[in-house]
């Protein structure tokens, strides 16, 4: 919100112009199937016609469309693989947040695995596969967790100080002051809406989240 320029959509429209994108998301998202939180990386979908867009708006809704992606969380899951099940709705009192709920709200489904623990459980890598696409969805139930993303300081990415003390020191400056949440939208499988043939994207680690790596490893 408030952001007008040096957007994904100025490129978008810098390259296609308006008629060369899809119009069913309106003005302010041309070709813009489903979005990424503000400072969460990797792929995404844009449609260049109407038609495409809905096809891809359908599988999306029927969750015929594979959307994986990589965190860095703090602590490690109880269980090697699992899935979060709950409604999900607006903070009570921060509008800007979002909130698990039992019975309001909108239903949220997140799919994970452990990909791999380090420092005897202190930080995990974890793969997510979203049934949903909820507004914060993936860190909201990562938090649910207590497994609070790397970085992400609406969701108290940074705030287990018993955790922190565990790191190496070297490295502990460099994991605090990560700047985002460590979160990439890493792969996205579909059907095409034309060819029917399967497509499958795959969108490398960021510099910063590779980085990060290099420091835990």
């Amino acid at each position: 919100a408030g952001n007008h320029t040096d957007t994904l959509v100025n490129a978008l429209l810098a390259k296609y112009d308006f008629k060369g994108l899809s119009s069913v998301a309106g003005d302010t998202k041309p070709g813009i199937v489903h979005r990424l939180d503000r400072d969460t990386t990797g792929v995404l979908l844009v449609a260049k016609d109407n038609a495409t867009h809905r096809e891809l708006s359908r599988q999306i809704k029927d969750r015929e469309v594979q959307r994986i992606y990589h965190a860095l969380v703090w602590n490690k899951p109880t269980l090697i693989v699992g899935k979060v099940d709950t409604f999900m709705g607006r903070h009570h009192s921060d509008r800007r947040k979002r909130s698990v709920y039992k019975t309001t709200g909108k239903h949220a489904v997140t799919n994970y695995k452990l990909i791999k623990s380090y420092f005897g459980g202190v930080l995990s890598l974890m793969e997510l596969r979203l049934d949903t696409g909820r507004t914060h969805q993936i860190r909201v139930h990562m938090e649910h967790l207590n497994l609070p993303v790397v970085g992400d300081k609406t969701y108290h990415g940074n705030q287990n100080q018993k955790k922190i003390s565990l790191l190496p020191e070297k490295i502990k400056d460099d994991i605090l002051n990560f700047p985002r949440q460590a979160l990439h939208a890493r792969e996205i499988i579909f059907t095409h809406p034309h060819s029917f043939k399967e497509m499958h994207f795959t969108a490398d680690y960021p510099k910063d989240i590779k980085n990060l790596f290099k420091l835990i490893k």
